[in-house]
């Protein structure tokens, strides 16, 4: 009998994490937008570091004008509707691991609310890791895990 292979627990490609989320949003009947799941992508990843300290993406995040981006993610979703994003065929096999789906759920279930432009503001708070590459003349240059990891924790408290 073959012993059941269980799934990694991160850091994940990028598309299978983005595609999770337009699914989610898809059966929660919810828009999402490039902007929105860029944004939410950036969270999931937060408050994956803070409560679990690791990564939830292996790509890494810049400090672009509206806030934290993946790259990657921007680049293989921006030619869709604006407005209503559609999942994407990914290279490598889909293996999030159920603690990592639940956290995107609840991610994603708290800031269902917020539109896109409160996503950004959120994003952009004083003192963000955002706002510290950003603002510090390095746009378009990577924010660190550790910086993002440490800001996560201390909402954490």
């Amino acid at each position: 009998m073959k012993d059941k292979v269980k799934p990694s627990k991160g850091p994940y490609d990028s598309c299978h994490i983005a595609n999770y989320l337009i699914n989610l949003a898809k059966e929660k009947e919810e828009a999402i937008s490039i902007m929105r799941l860029l944004k939410l992508v950036y969270l999931s990843h937060g408050w994956n570091l803070a409560n679990y300290g690791r990564p939830l993406l292996m790509d890494p995040i810049k400090a672009w004008r509206y806030g934290p981006v993946v790259p990657a993610i921007y680049y293989m979703f921006r030619g869709q509707d604006k407005y209503n994003l559609a999942q994407i065929d990914c290279e490598k096999p889909n293996d999030i691991d159920e603690e990592s789906k639940q956290l995107m759920d609840n991610v994603f279930e708290y800031y269902k609310t917020y539109n896109p432009y409160q996503l950004i503001a959120l994003t952009h708070e004083k003192g963000s890791p955002w706002w510290q590459i950003y603002n510090t003349q390095n746009h378009d240059k990577f924010i660190p895990n550790d910086l993002i990891k440490k800001f996560y924790k201390r909402k954490l408290k």
